[in-house]
C-alpha cells in the first residue's frame, strides 16, 4: 500500500494496523460466502489500515465521530425502514440537516487523491502516486483474481442502492464526469452533488461493512 503517512505515525504502526485487520479476518471469516480467505483477509487488513490512519489524521476527531454516528443511523434506518430519508437520517444520527451535509461533504472528499502527490524522495527525486500506478500492460495474475472476487461483492452491495445512488456512483466513477458536470445532468448545484456523493459512498460503506460483520 502507497500511504503517505502523518508525521507521528511510521511503517511499524502500520504493521500493527494490519495486524489487528488480519486478526478481525480470522474472527469473522465465513467460508460458506465463496471468497477466499487469503481475498477477504486482504481486503480486511487494507480497510483497518486505511480506517486507522483516518482516525490519526484525515479527518478531525469530532468529524469522525460524526461520520461513524452517521454510518451507524443509517444501517439501523435501512434495516427498519429500507427507504431512509435525510431528515431521519439526520436526526437518528443526532446531527442537523446541515450538520449531516457536512459529513457527507467530508466522505466525499476522502476519496480525492492527486496523482502529483509525492509519496517520498529519494537523492532529491521526487516519487508521486501517479509514478506507482501499474500499467495496464503489465497484469499481475493474483490481482486479477483478487480483483475479481471484490468485484462480486462490490456489485453485490451497489445492487442495493437506490437508483440515485447508483447514477451519481456511475456518473462519477464509470462516466468520469465532474460534480459539476453531473450537477448539470440533475439540475441541481455542484455543492449538492457533493453531498448526494458522500451519501452515496457512505451508503455503499455501511453495506460492506454489514458483509463483513
Amino acid at each position: 500500500m502507497v500511504i503517505n503517512l502523518p508525521s507521528h505515525l511510521d511503517e511499524e504502526d502500520l504493521v500493527s494496523f494490519g495486524f489487528l485487520g488480519l486478526i478481525e479476518a480470522v474472527d469473522k471469516f465465513n467460508p460458506k460466502i465463496g471468497v477466499k480467505f487469503e481475498t477477504y483477509a486482504s481486503y480486511r487488513i487494507k480497510g483497518k489500515i486505511i480506517d486507522e490512519i483516518r482516525k490519526a489524521n484525515f479527518l478531525p476527531r469530532s468529524t469522525y465521530k460524526k461520520l461513524q454516528a452517521a454510518t451507524d443511523a443509517y444501517r439501523r434506518l435501512e434495516q427498519l425502514e429500507g427507504n431512509v430519508t435525510e431528515e431521519k437520517w439526520a436526526e437518528a444520527s443526532g446531527m442537523t440537516l446541515d450538520e449531516l451535509h457536512h459529513v457527507l461533504v467530508n466522505v466525499s472528499n476522502l476519496s480525492f487523491i492527486s496523482l502529483d502527490e509525492v509519496i517520498r524522495s529519494y537523492d532529491a527525486k521526487s516519487i508521486k502516486v501517479g509514478d506507482t500506478v501499474v500499467s495496464a500492460d503489465a497484469p499481475d495474475p493474483q490481482s486479477i483474481v483478487e480483483n475479481r472476487e471484490l468485484r462480486i461483492l462490490l456489485k453485490n452491495a451497489l445492487e442495493r442502492l437506490n437508483e440515485k445512488d447508483k447514477l451519481i456512483l456511475a456518473l462519477y466513477y464509470n462516466e468520469k464526469l465532474t460534480l459539476k458536470e453531473i450537477g448539470k445532468v440533475l439540475n441541481v448545484s455542484e455543492s449538492r452533488v457533493c453531498q448526494l456523493h458522500g451519501r452515496a459512498v457512505l451508503r455503499l460503506k455501511a453495506q460492506l461493512e454489514e458483509w463483513n460483520n
